[in-house]
């Protein structure tokens, strides 16, 4: 009785598995590869599709000022380490600076950047602000990885408010160097407010560990010492450098920075990464550049860029 019980399930199971090949072959039950092309296609086009309706701005709309810039820096040596973050100034007095870093980190290949700013204007429903948006740039449309920014909206970390951004130079006058350098790469806009916690800082900076690629940047784009003269600016400055060569998390309510937070999440993120070494590209400020030494309201510039060994 017993065997023949296992020949009826042996039977029966064959017989399921012969019905599910022909209609298989017979195209009634799609392939699990199908349904997942399917899905997957049906996903990126959704992805795409969202907030295709808004198109924001480069500062600059002609390649005249770019390719002036870019004539005017300075090619660094390629870093003989994994480049993980970099800082840029955003202060349009000098633009070549701007130029430097973007030439340091230009590819082809199709990465995704996360270009930190600080919300200048403190607007905006939240503290973490992100954009779906597309950029408009000399060079042609930035697309934003909207895969990423859905991550961080799951996470709570995050909220989309488009309006902040139409304003925000920090984003707006660095988007048209991104897309000449980086052709290929997608952008995460993102600003924060001074006023987010250190918690929301240090739960974004491990997200974006655990999302990023390996190859993607995080780029903050930051002005350092603002409205003093000249020997305050520098004196600023050389506490900056020293936090930001020595990690020090600690230190960093000391900095006289357009974002203290902004630091603080690019710092948290490359020591998440490993990458402990800062390597100073330019600094300077707008007194040096202007000529105008007795300049009151300086805005200093420091920017560089973070590696770990490979």
């Amino acid at each position: 009785m017993k065997k023949k019980s296992s020949v009826i399930i042996a039977i029966l199971i064959l017989s399921v598995f012969l019905i599910l090949f022909f209609a298989n072959r017979s195209g009634l039950i799609p392939s699990l590869a199908s349904q997942y092309k399917k899905t997957q296609l049906a996903y990126e086009s959704r992805l795409e599709q969202s907030g295709s309706s808004i198109i924001h701005q480069a500062l600059f709309k002609k390649t005249d000022f770019y390719m002036e810039a870019f004539k005017l820096s300075k090619v660094p040596a390629s870093p003989d380490a994994k480049l993980v973050a970099a800082i840029t100034n955003h202060h349009l007095i000098a633009p070549e600076f701007i130029a430097k870093v973007f030439s340091l980190v230009q590819t082809s290949e199709p990465i995704t950047v996360v270009l930190l700013s600080p919300n200048h204007f403190s607007v905006g429903n939240g503290y973490a602000l992100v954009s779906e948006a597309k950029w408009e740039t000399p060079y042609g449309q930035v697309i934003p990885d909207l895969h990423i920014v859905e991550e961080l909206q799951k996470r709570n970390l995050v909220q989309v408010d488009e309006g902040p951004f139409e304003k925000e130079h920090g984003i707006t006058g660095i988007v048209g160097f991104m897309k000449k350098s980086l052709p290929n790469a997608k952008i995460v806009p993102l600003i924060l407010k001074e006023s987010i916690s250190v918690a929301q800082i240090n739960d974004l900076a491990k997200s974006l560990d655990e999302i990023l690629d390996a190859d993607d940047l995080l780029i903050g784009s930051f002005d350092f010492s603002h409205d003093f003269d000249l020997t305050t600016s520098n004196r600023n400055d050389e506490l900056s450098l020293s936090i930001l060569e020595k990690q020090r998390l600690d230190q960093i309510t000391q900095m006289n920075v357009d974002s203290r937070k902004g630091v603080e999440l690019l710092l948290g993120f490359v020591s998440l990464r490993g990458a402990n070494k800062f390597t100073l590209l330019d600094h300077s400020n707008s007194a040096l550049i202007t000529g105008n030494l007795e300049q009151k309201d300086v805005t200093s510039y420091i920017t560089g860029y973070f590696t770990r060994q490979k």
